[in-house]
């Protein structure tokens, strides 16, 4: 909410806005990707089966070229 000491910020032209609305969708994708690498690595553990997280969040997936979460779009 804004008021107080934080004005906030409003984009100057449609454009800008245009391009925030992209970033914030792909950091929102992002977020979830990773989430679901915490989640099956939670779910490995309790199963004691190993999981690489670190390449389900950065790739490469050896036989899944595309489906870390930094690589997909």
């Amino acid at each position: 909410m804004f008021g107080g000491d934080d004005a906030g910020y409003v984009p100057t032209n449609a454009h800008e806005l245009k391009c925030e609305d992209k970033l914030v969708k792909c950091k929102a994708k992002l977020v979830k990707n990773y989430w679901k690498c915490h989640q099956n690595a939670a779910k490995s553990y309790v199963k004691g089966v190993p999981f690489d997280e670190d390449a389900c969040e950065q790739g490469p997936i050896p036989g899944k070229p595309g489906k870390a979460a930094l690589e997909r779009r």
